[in-house]
């Protein structure tokens, strides 16, 4: 069985057939999925695609503020990124038990304008931290192209449950990560699949290893969960480069990874299974 655990049905790319989207994915073997955005109207989108899921799919939301409300659009403040704050805490109050996350969430210094916003960016992020601490949920990340940024916010929340979605991370960032939280999960998604993308194959190849043996080893209370993405409609796979990114493409991950692992697929299936449900429902 496969799940998609983060996803963007909600994006202007998937939104207008999103009905399509899911009766497709759900027709791939369906189990669960998460929808993921990034501002308020994408937001209140993913709680509609929630309340009014017509399949048996089990779908739920996070819902966060993406750097682009810092770097793109109106938020130049401390006093506007309270206020914001405040509107996505309204957000969740209000729809408690379709939400399972914040995020997602992050630093991205993948523009030159970075550099001009980057303690807003940090501070957005922190504020997002505090909110998913004070209602016990896990905090989703995409960190692009500043680790070490990210890396030095989220120090401040080791007693949360931390999930890293997407973008390039190193085999050493994998291990710097896995010592530092103790709630671990790491993303795969299509960019694995990438000719160029060796270094992410070895970060798989990391992430397993430490998972196995921390699994063996009693002592220690750290683990490096794997999970399984499509982040659609973006990073199409390698199969269908260029055309747009849909949930049901999920299966063609879980045959690369099983690959990369040399592991069974039904055994990677009922691993990511388990680490999906013990992020987003324990």
């Amino acid at each position: 069985m496969y799940i998609d655990a983060h996803t963007h049905l909600n994006s202007d790319q998937l939104y207008p057939d999103r009905h399509t989207h899911l009766s497709e994915f759900q027709g791939v073997w369906w189990t669960a999925l998460i929808n993921i955005w990034v501002n308020h109207q994408r937001n209140q989108r993913a709680i509609e695609i929630t309340t009014k899921n017509p399949t048996d799919i089990f779908m739920k939301c996070a819902i966060g503020l993406h750097p682009g409300e810092v770097s793109l659009w109106h938020i130049s403040s401390d006093t506007q990124i309270t206020k914001e704050i405040e509107q996505l805490k309204r957000l969740y109050e209000k729809n408690s038990e379709h939400i399972v996350a914040i995020g997602e969430c992050w630093i991205d210094a993948h523009y030159t304008w970075y550099k001009t916003v980057s303690s807003l960016q940090k501070e957005l992020l922190f504020r997002q931290g505090c909110v998913a601490r004070e209602y016990k949920l896990p905090l989703i990340i995409h960190s692009r192209d500043q680790f070490e940024d990210t890396f030095d916010v989220l120090q401040e929340f080791t007693d949360l449950k931390i999930y890293f979605h997407c973008r390039w991370y190193t085999p050493r960032d994998i291990i710097t990560l896995h010592h530092t939280f103790p709630s671990l999960w790491i993303w795969f998604c299509w960019n694995t699949t990438y000719p160029k993308a060796q270094q992410l194959r070895d970060s798989i190849l990391t992430a397993h290893q430490i998972s196995q043996w921390t699994h063996k080893n009693t002592i220690s209370w750290h683990s490096v969960r794997l999970l399984l993405e499509t982040d659609a409609p973006y990073l199409s796979p390698q199969q269908k480069r260029w055309t747009q990114n849909t949930p049901s493409h999920i299966p063609y991950l879980y045959d690369a990874v099983s690959d990369y692992l040399s592991t069974p697929k039904e055994l990677v299936c009922k691993h990511t299974e388990t680490n999906f449900y013990a992020l987003y429902t324990n």
